[in-house]
Formats: C-alpha cells, structure tokens, sequence
C-alpha cells in the first residue's frame, strides 16, 4: 500500500549577510499567493509575544520553505524534499483581536517583485539608452530599465535625477534574445514595474526578482523565454473527472476588453499624428475603442505602444479551482507556480499557464492549494 506524507513549511528569517537568523514551523496560519509578473503576498498571523516579532522590521528578507510528499512503500522509509517556495521583504503588520479577546499580529511580506515597483523611470526625456532607443530589442529595452533605475548604476553620477536606493543588492541578469526590435521611448516617472508588466506580453517573457545564486543576500531581476515555470502540458492535466481539482470557475474576461487603440503622437489639432491599432480578438461585434495619449513618443514608435495596451486589455479566459493534491498531482513534486498544464473543464480544453498560487497553512499545518490558470 501506497503511503502519501503532507507538505510541511518552514518560515526562514535571514541577515543582511544571508545568515539564517529563525526557523518557525509553529505560527497560527501561513497564507501566501505568488502572482506571474505581479506583487504577490504573505501574511503571517502568529500570537501575541511570538519570538517572530522582533524581525518584523522593514525589508527583513523571509522565504516560505516547503516539503512535498512522495508516494513511497511504507511509512518507515519516507523522505521529503523542501523547496523554497516564496520570497519576500516584511512591510508592514497589523494587531488585532479573536472573538475571545486574543491578540494576533499579522505580518505583510510582499514578493520580492515588489522591490521594482519602488523606482520610477527616473532621467530626462530623450535620454540614449536609458528611456529612449532607436532600434533596440525589447527584451534589452526592459533590462535597460530596470538597471538604471533599480540597481547600483541608477546614479546621478550617471545622469539618474537622483541615487536609486538599491534593495538587498539587486542586480540586472541580461536580456534575453529574439524579441522584436523597435523604436521606444519611456516617459519619465514611469514606474519600473508597470513598464515590465505592460512589455512583457509583447516580448514573449516573463520575469521574476529571485535570490541571486552567488551573491549572498541579494537579488535579481531575471528575464524567461516563454514562461516562469516548465512546459509540462504534456503530462499534467486537471480535470474534474480526474478528481484532482474542485470548486472550479472559467471566466472569460470579455467586459473589460478593448479592441481597437487609437494612438495619439505627436503635433496638435489635424496636424496631429495617429495611428490605429487593433487587437488580436477584434470583430465587428467586440469593436471596443481606447483613446492612448502618447504624444511625448516619436512616430515610429505609436504601434507598439498601441499593442502594448490592447495587450492589457485583452480577454483571455482563466480557470480558478482548488487542487486536491491527495488525488493525483502534487504540488512542488509535479507542477509549480509559472508552469504549463492542461486544462479541462466544461468543454473547455487548453494549455494554461499557472499564474496565480495561492497556499494556506493553518496551525495543525494542513495545506490548501488554490490555482488560477491564464493565458501562455
């Protein structure tokens, strides 16, 4: 008979030197969502005098460690495997009460992706190579970004309008190859993370801020061809008639989409230069129109700025359901955040990518696992 052991976490606490300060295993409930491209969160509820507390300090790094179970023969030879599944920097916390007057405090740990939404694109307008390219990949034109403005070359040494505060070290990791190569301009104050959430569709990537593998207790903003995680489409596959999802719902995201982008550059009145866009679900029954004000852009480069909104305004079909992992694939061990899958549900039938893990431990250590599947 088959035996099957139940994920466990860890929450780490390390120095600025990536020493391990804390191991906690016994809070009240560890709840964290990993979103592709966007902030995730941890909240940690612990009781009144926790010795967690005292680390509960501004940009104290804390990863969530997990093991994930194996199906092994019997009991008494069992082994796990623990994976880090979530890093973040502390923010914030709040103090509150239960029904029976016990004190909680909840920690707020953002996903480390949130350190690029602190920077604004920081230089005059016009400036070669840090907000304006003339033909330069995409791919290059993100990095660019994010190295002169979050990292320790964002100085006014180097033109920046002020020194950037560099969190934990962080580095840019390159671009990757093959994306298009355009014209383009950034305005300035535009923050870094919007500018990478909105350009990373159009180049094919997906990017994470992650643990840099030899620099001790900092970070890195790395670019991924294609997606966060593995093509595992071929083999893993939730279906409710295979009894390894629940509480399934499909939505389809059609009320907020836009089709049609008409783009304003440059000039003023009849003299001013527009061009129209259209996206890749336009029909004459969805003909939504968006106004896009990018009169500080140079002519060449209104498509794509075009496409880059209709990009984030198009619908794409996501599935949200619980995973019951007890039946079939589990966590960490056959699928992560990022990776792509097999959907099937109410006759619908497609690659997804995971874009969205939300876990849940409570005190006793049961796990819940809650999937969001989005467009590849």
């Amino acid at each position: 008979m088959n035996h099957r052991v139940e994920h466990l976490y860890q929450v780490r606490v390390y120095d600025s030197s990536d020493n391990t300060l804390a191991v906690y295993d016994d809070l009240v409930s560890v709840v964290y969502k990993r979103q592709v491209n966007h902030i995730g969160m941890a909240i940690l509820t612990v009781p009144e005098g926790h010795d967690i507390l005292q680390y509960a300090v501004k940009d104290t790094l804390f990863e969530i460690w997990i093991s994930y179970p194996r199906l092994v023969p019997n009991p008494v030879t069992f082994s796990q495997d623990w994976a880090n599944d979530f890093t973040g920097l502390f923010r914030d916390r709040q103090i509150a009460t239960d029904p029976n007057g016990n004190i909680y405090h909840l920690l707020y740990i953002p996903d480390a992706i949130e350190s690029l939404s602190r920077h604004v694109v920081a230089w005059p307008a016009g400036s070669g190579g840090k907000n304006h390219w003339i033909g330069q990949r995409l791919s290059v034109i993100a990095n660019d970004i994010v190295r002169w403005n979050c990292t320790e070359e964002a100085t006014v040494a180097n033109g920046r309008l002020r020194d950037a505060t560099v969190v934990h070290g962080l580095e840019d990791a390159g671009a990757i190859p093959g994306t298009d190569v355009v014209d383009y301009s950034v305005s300035p104050g535009r923050n870094v993370l919007d500018f990478l959430q909105e350009i990373a569709p159009i180049c094919g990537f997906d990017f994470t801020v992650e643990r840099h593998p030899s620099h001790p207790g900092e970070l890195r903003v790395r670019q991924l061809l294609g997606q966060l995680g593995t093509d595992r489409s071929s083999n893993v596959i939730f279906d409710l008639a295979l009894d390894n999802i629940s509480s399934t719902s499909l939505s389809f995201d059609g009320l907020r989409e836009k089709t049609i982008a008409i783009v304003g550059g440059a000039g003023e009145g009849a003299a001013r230069t527009f061009v129209i866009r259209a996206g890749v679900n336009y029909a004459p029954n969805n003909d939504y129109e968006h106004w896009v004000d990018a009169r500080d852009r140079d002519d060449d480069e209104l498509p794509a700025v075009g496409d880059a909104v209709l990009g984030n305004y198009e619908a794409r079909a996501q599935l949200r359901s619980d995973v019951m992992s007890s039946r079939g694939w589990v966590y960490r061990r056959d699928f992560e955040h990022g990776d792509l899958v097999t959907a099937q549900f109410a006759g619908f039938s497609a690659i997804k990518k995971i874009g969205t893990t939300e876990v849940r431990f409570d005190q006793s250590q049961r796990m819940a696992v809650l999937l969001e599947l989005i467009e590849p």
